[in-house]
């Protein structure tokens, strides 16, 4: 399963286009990105008063894609 197909399974488009954004902004692996959906962060981030110190947060545990495994 990719990026794609777990970003796609969400029928809200404000919540799609939230972890797009994450996903890009933070270089997320497939693996990052589920662990992110099941640790709902978006969830989290509305409900966060420090958005930045939240997403700081999640940027020091998130798996980030090497060069070599970019393109599978």
């Amino acid at each position: 399963m990719g990026h794609l197909e777990l970003i796609f399974d969400f029928d809200d488009d404000l919540k799609r286009t939230f972890y797009e954004i994450e996903c890009i902004r933070g270089n997320w692996s497939v693996r990052g990105l589920k662990r992110q959906i099941n640790a709902l962060y978006y969830e989290r981030s509305g409900l966060s008063k420090d958005k930045t110190k939240l997403a700081a947060l999640i940027q020091e545990g998130a798996e980030t894609v090497d060069e070599h495994n970019m393109v599978k």
